[in-house]
């Protein structure tokens, strides 16, 4: 069918899609020159107004002028205490004076000379240095721009192939997927003959929905039937009542997937259509009565009275519960209040895995009580008076829509994870924070080394869900739907004694980047 091999192709077309809209902007590989090029005007600035010779001259001519009119005054004594003033003779003597005076500048003024060439050769070395430095910088920008052009060009090659071989594969397994589902869903008898099973499937049934609704169709038998066979079971009924078990006539075909596979169970279990269907109580390991009453004493016992007394506000409007998912066994530690708002205390629970009808969820606490919640409710206790609104920051930063920046291509810096091969990737806003930072730090010779930072949803799902389910034992995960990594607002420093310096953390938060409170390594932007 046409829509399963759009669906089989989505994937490929979509990454294929994300990366031709990812082609690489020559403005985005501009060379970082400007802070060069000032620097080299105020270089070329200074050679010109030959300070160090000014500097060198102005004490030397005052000293100089100061001796000179000495010398005068001394020689106008002589020559009066000698009885040859006015003479050749005084007149000679102030020549020498004289001639003494323009020594002395001259000696001076060439000194002055050689400071002032000193210092124009140093700043001409500085400005040589400078030069090559933006000359080096505008060939790298460059180099990244044609290298990020060449990695596209390949990327998108590879990805139009890959397009082509889901299509491909798609139709060639389509066909014996849908025959086998096909079969199979007949032999259940739980959607009449091969013709009503072709019809479903025409109508948008697939192979895992035939396979997920055939177990559960088992699985409510079982528990209904135990082992034996349901022919027999029906047979056994006539003999007894004398009727046959009455079967409604629904058609399934005529629902969307999702509806059809909800009345097919409440029918099999034996409930009018439009009922709800109730948890199920756990009764694992009940061998007798009496084990069967205890259990559903427990489960059918009162709500803690603190609880109800509580009467938990709904969020403020606007704010995102900071708990979706509730995890089995997870600990939630809770803050309870009593009917005046005046006491409180704190109690740790854990989901059990069962729903009321009403749909909260079962906990119990550490002292063996149970208690009833919505996610609402379960939110607010765990909000804690003055604790930082992450969920809210993150749900601002998320509807912003930024565009998800390849950091590596712009930089060429990559991740120190997979053997130094891994791409740095963070949303639009952090990275030109980023890259402010990394200039900054290249700058003191500092060279920024970064380990996770974008981080995909689902792979973070799995990562906590697995942590949950091994008792959160070992290093910690966060929950990806709190996380700033998953929608790219957040990256981690190599852990390493190189990034504790505290010149990096310095950089980092001169340009607005958070570090995280307990995790030194972890940064994020929250304000956009």
């Amino acid at each position: 069918m046409a829509w399963q091999l759009l669906a089989a192709a989505l994937p490929a077309a979509a990454k294929l899609a994300g990366t031709y809209l990812q082609k690489p902007d020559k403005k985005d590989y501009q060379p970082q020159t400007d802070y060069m090029k000032k620097y080299l005007g105020y270089i070329k600035g200074r050679s010109a107004q030959r300070e160090v010779m000014h500097m060198a001259m102005q004490p030397q001519l005052r000293a100089i002028g100061r001796q000179g009119r000495e010398m005068q005054q001394q020689v106008g004594y002589t020559a009066e205490r000698s009885g040859v003033a006015g003479s050749g003779i005084e007149a000679q003597m102030r020549l020498s004076a004289g001639q003494a005076t323009q020594e002395a500048m001259t000696t001076a003024t060439e000194k002055a000379v050689a400071a002032q060439a000193a210092e124009t050769a140093r700043l001409g070395e500085k400005a040589e240095l400078v030069t090559a430095q933006i000359g080096a910088e505008e060939q790298r920008a460059e180099q990244a721009y044609d290298t990020a052009g060449r990695q596209w060009k390949r990327q998108m090659g590879a990805e139009a192939l890959g397009l082509g071989a889901s299509i491909a594969g798609a139709k060639i397994t389509q066909a014996g997927q849908a025959k086998e589902a096909a079969m199979v869903a007949t032999r259940s008898g739980y959607y009449g003959d091969e013709a009503n099973v072709q019809r479903m499937i025409d109508e948008g049934w697939t192979p895992q929905m035939f396979q997920q609704e055939t177990a559960r169709m088992d699985k409510v038998m079982t528990s209904i039937m135990g082992n034996e066979d349901p022919e027999t079971v029906m047979a056994a009924w006539k003999q007894m009542t004398g009727a046959d078990i009455a079967i409604p006539d629904v058609d399934y075909t005529t629902m969307p997937p999702d509806e059809a596979l909800e009345a097919k169970a409440k029918e099999t279990a034996g409930m009018v259509i439009g009922e709800g269907v109730p948890d199920p109580v756990q009764y694992k390991d009940i061998n007798t009565v009496k084990q069967a009453r205890e259990a559903d004493s427990k489960v059918t016992e009162p709500v803690e009275e603190a609880v109800a007394d509580s009467k938990v506000t709904e969020p403020d409007e606007g704010r995102e519960a900071a708990v979706t998912t509730v995890y089995k066994n997870k600990p939630y530690t809770i803050t309870i209040y009593n009917k005046d708002k005046t006491k409180s205390k704190s109690k740790t629970i854990r989901f059990t895995g069962n729903k009321t009808t009403s749909g909260k969820y079962v906990f119990k606490s550490d002292d063996g009580k149970r208690l009833d919640l919505t996610l609402e409710e379960l939110n607010d206790g765990l909000k804690k008076k003055g604790e930082k609104d992450v969920v809210g920051i993150r749900k601002k930063l998320v509807e912003g829509g930024h565009e998800i920046v390849d950091v590596t291509a712009q930089t060429g810096l990559s991740s120190v994870l997979a053997g130094g091969k891994a791409k740095i990737r963070m949303a639009e806003p952090l990275a030109k924070k980023f890259v402010e930072a990394k200039n900054m730090l290249a700058d003191m010779g500092i060279e920024i080394q970064v380990a996770d930072s974008k981080v995909d949803y689902g792979v973070k799902k799995k990562q906590y869900e697995k942590w949950i389910a091994g008792g959160m034992k070992g290093t910690k995960v966060a929950d990806p739907d709190r996380s700033f990594h998953t929608i790219g607002f957040a990256f981690d420093l190599a852990q390493n004694p190189e990034m504790k310096r505290p010149e990096v953390a310095e950089a980092l938060k001169s340009v607005g980047l958070v570090p995280h409170d307990t995790e030194w390594w972890h940064w994020s932007l929250e304000k956009v």
